[in-house]
Formats: C-alpha cells, structure tokens, sequence
C-alpha cells in the first residue's frame, strides 16, 4: 500500500509568550498514513492533535513561530521545506474552529477563492462551485455572510470548500463534532467515495468510524501510537466508553426526592430571522414548553432547527416577535421575563467559547464577574483559584488565547459556573473535549441542584443524561418523554 503521509523524527515547540520555558509538544514522533483510506488520530486537549494537522497542512510553524526538526512528507512534498501557497492541492485542512478560518463576506466567495489561487479558468471554477453548493446544501444560503450561519452550517461551509478544491490528503479536525446525524453520514462517505487520504482529528469516538475507518492513532506525551482498534479504544477507555456514563453521574440516577417546579416556562414563542437565507425566512415557533427545577433538558436535532436561537431567547440575547418566557416572581408564581432579567437568571455557553473570552489571563476571566458582584478582590483571588481547580486549570497565569480550544471550553464553563445562575445552557459543550471532562462539568453544575439546558448532537449522549429531550425540526419544537436510563 502507497504511503500518503510520513512523519520522522518529528520534534516542535510553540515559542515561549511568558517568563516560563515552552515545553516540547513532540518529541521524535513518527507515524506512516497509508493512501486512499480512512484513519482516526485521537487525542486530549492540549495532546497536539490540532497543531499535528497544522504541521502536515504547512500552517504551523509558518504562521505561529516555533522550533521544528524532522521529516513531513505529505503526498511526496516536504512540508516544512514548502511554502504553504504550493500545498493547496496536497493537502486541505478543515479547523476545529471554523471562525479561524472563514475570510469572505459571502458564502460562495469563501468556495471560490482558494480556487483562484489555483489559476482554474470561469468554467471550473464554476462547475466545482456549483456542485459543491448543491452537494452541501447551501444554495439557500449562498449570498448569505458566513457569520450569520450555524456552526453546523459553517463546517459544511468549509467542507464545500475542501471538496472544491479536493487536495491528496484531507483532514479533518473535529469536524465531525457539531454536523447532526445525517450529515455526518454524508461526509464519511463522501470522503470514501473519493478515494482521497483522510485524517479525522478526534476527541472522542463515534459509532461511524467503526464501519469506515481503517488505521487507528492516539496522540499522547508527545508521541503518536498507532495500532488495531481495539488497542486504540482501550487507550481511550472512560472517554468514549458511553455504559460508563451513568454510574459517573450518581447524583442524577435515582428518583426525585421532592416535586419539581417549572424555572421557566415558554408559551406561544415565536422570532424570525428575515431575509436572512437569500430571501427565505426561518421562523422558530415554540408552543408551551417548561424547563423543571434541578433537571437536564436536552435540546436534540439537525443543524439550523433552531436549538441555538431558542437558546438565545431564554438567556435575553434576543427577543421574541410573539408569545412570552415566564420565570418564577415573588410567591413563587409565574411572571413574564423581560430580556434584563433573563440575562441575570440564565447562563449560556456559546458554542464557540471566543465568543466569550476576552481578557489577558485565566486569572482575569474568572475573577471578572467576582469583582463585578462587588466581592473584595482577595476574597475574589482565592475563589478564582477554587474554581481553576475544579475545571483541571491550574496555572491562572496562562494566557487563553494560547490555550487549545478544549481548554477554552473548559476556562468558558467555570465562568459561567462562578456565576451561579437559575438554569445554564450548554450549546454544544460536548464537541472538542473529552467525553470524560465534558461529564465532570455537567456533574459539577448538577450537584448545585441547578437546572440545565443542554444542545447536542449526540442522540445517545441526550438519552444518558437527560430527564427530557426536546426535537428540534425546521423551527420547530417536541418534547419527547424522559429518556434518562437508570
């Protein structure tokens, strides 16, 4: 079998951007990814699965510094020896994060431009446009700005624009986290169907990759081992293993002790993005829907079905053209919310977390909203320091803009549990962390007897944890009855 990737002797490290010494993330790495197949990497936050797709797509340490040694050789071009512009048609990457890497202002630009850069003549260009805006479903949404979209709907985006280009070598860095069911479907076999070499960059397992991949890889200290699935799944353990997640989770297993009372209540909600999909309206309707006291509400479906927009309308981001969100006044009786007090009652966590960060370090984020609430600044310090350790940060020092995206997460979840609000939303939480951590987190906000809203992807994940699942589908909402298993 012909060799499309070979990695040798591979050692970097990130420049240093504080007083300490950056560590090595690799050290003498190597691996073989053989043509035409699928292969898995998985990996930890932090383990390097991020920057190893970078380094074999010649972004890294081309724009973020650094000191490499070794051999990339991708599609029989050494990558660290090539100026990035000549890698287009070996390799493609898709970002974890497609905010980091959208440029244009329209979603048809964003296909075309790499294939300019190529020098195809009006009629390619076209014809690949074309059929990969039909193929991906977003015809509907070609004028549209890529900001406006779901993060399912930018990483079709991306995913267009890879195809268009349709590079040796495809990888994939946990993009397959926030598609819902069908279109991760339609990816894995599109990237089968094209015979092409692709590397899935993974957190966590998911069923399809046992029907489709064929080489299995885990990055850890600094090395990558590459092996039979079992042996990889084995590494892996609690962190994919889903029969272990109820017993992880004791504080939600057994029946409620007390009579649950509605924390908010939508009745006859309504909101409307005009024009917003080249002339085509998408409206959410919500007829009566109650999110109870102490309990997990899993919102559950296809990407732009309006699980975040609802989201967003229970936290006051935005508001309702009809209807109302009831919260609990005086007396414990029903009263209509307006955007302020939903803003102080319900947390949420966007589903890209650099929506949320802004300042210099872990420390500063997490003692903002202490300082804010008037707490004497070293009383504010040292819970700052309580909560680093509960969410595993432990160096408030560290700056986030330099963190791995997991860990991003990780730092945007303690906020919001410093916080301390009525009901929290978790908008994808669960894509770019481990299984593992992502259960640690919802542990921790249960045992506080807070009431939580969480969005995925994951129909299983939904069903282990939930009380109930509500069905989202074009705009529309049905709860499903309890599903939690016991």
């Amino acid at each position: 079998m012909n060799t499309a990737v070979s990695v040798k002797d591979l050692q970097f490290t990130y420049p240093s951007y504080s007083s300490a010494k950056s560590k090595p993330l690799f050290i003498d790495l190597e691996g073989v990814f053989h043509q035409g197949i699928i292969h898995v990497v998985f990996g930890r936050p932090e383990s390097g699965k991020t920057t190893f797709g970078r380094l074999l797509a010649g972004l890294v340490p081309a724009f973020t510094g650094g000191n490499v040694s070794g051999s990339v050789l991708v599609d029989a071009v050494q990558v660290l020896e090539t100026r990035g512009c000549h890698l287009l048609e070996h390799v493609g990457l898709v970002f974890q994060d497609p905010d980091e890497q959208i440029l244009m202002a329209q979603v048809e630009d964003e296909i075309v431009f790499p294939l300019e850069s190529m020098s195809l003549n009006r009629p390619q260009m076209h014809e690949r446009l074309e059929a990969e805006v039909s193929f991906w479903d977003l015809d509907d949404l070609r004028s549209s700005n890529p900001g406006d979209l779901s993060g399912g709907e930018k990483k079709r985006l991306l995913l267009a624009v890879l195809c268009a280009v349709n590079p040796a070598v495809w990888i994939l860095d946990e993009t397959f986290e926030e598609l819902d069911e069908q279109w991760r479907e339609v990816l894995i076999k599109r990237a089968v169907e094209s015979g092409r070499t692709v590397i899935i960059l993974a957190s966590k397992h998911i069923p399809l990759y046992d029907l489709y991949v064929s080489t299995w890889s885990i990055i850890d200290n600094n090395q990558l081992y590459q092996g039979p699935r079992e042996e990889a799944l084995q590494k892996l353990g609690d962190n994919w293993e889903y029969k272990k997640i109820h017993p992880s989770l004791p504080y939600i297993s057994g029946d409620s002790q007390y009579q649950r009372e509605p924390v908010i209540s939508i009745r006859h909600l309504s909101f409307s993005y005009p024009g917003s999909k080249s002339g085509s309206d998408f409206t959410l309707y919500v007829d009566n829907l109650d999110i109870y006291s102490g309990q997990i509400t899993a919102f559950y479906g296809p990407n732009g079905s309006g699980k975040s927009t609802l989201s967003k309308l229970l936290c006051g981001l935005i508001s309702p053209e009809r209807g109302e969100i009831l919260i609990p006044g005086k007396g414990g009786r029903l009263r209509h919310a307006a955007p302020g007090a939903l803003q102080r009652y319900t947390g949420y966590l966007f589903q890209n977390p650099d929506y949320q960060i802004f300042l210099p370090t872990i420390k500063d984020e997490l003692m903002y909203s202490l300082l804010q609430a008037g707490i004497e600044k070293s009383d504010a310090r040292a819970q700052a320091a309580t909560c680093g350790e509960l969410f595993g940060l432990y160096n408030l020092k560290d700056t986030p803009a330099t963190m791995s995206y997991g860990s991003r997460k990780r730092l945007q979840a303690a906020v919001c549990y410093q916080l301390d609000r009525i009901c929290t939303i978790f908008d994808e939480a669960d894509s770019g962390i481990l299984l593992a951590e992502y259960i640690r987190i919802i542990d921790l906000f249960v045992k506080r007897e807070s009431s939580l809203i969480i969005i995925t992807h994951d129909l299983r994940l939904a069903e282990k944890l939930a009380d109930t699942v509500v069905q989202f589908q074009d705009g529309r909402a049905r709860k499903v009855e309890g599903r939690r298993k016991s």
